[in-house]
């Protein structure tokens, strides 16, 4: 399989604070397809929620609703501030 040397992408994000503890995101986007034999470059749109157990440990549950990578994906995350 030939893959291209430059891959692009473009993909505007936001986020909604809940509550102190919850946020709801969105990400949606388009970018290169990696194999040059494909004509269509894919696009993708998912949404997710973000709950914080503290100020910097989260957790996060993502739902993607195109594409074809894994659809439900569970997360956490750990911020070291100072």
């Amino acid at each position: 399989m030939d893959e291209r040397k430059d891959i692009s992408r473009v993909s505007p994000a936001g986020e909604r604070k809940l509550s102190e503890r919850w946020r709801l995101v969105a990400d949606t986007g388009i970018e290169t397809c990696r194999d040059v034999s494909h004509k269509e470059d894919p696009a993708f749109a998912i949404l997710g929620i973000i709950y914080s157990i503290t100020r910097n440990v989260d957790l996060g549950v993502r739902q993607r609703i195109t594409g074809t990578e894994s659809k439900l994906t569970l997360s956490g995350a750990a911020a070291f501030t100072f």
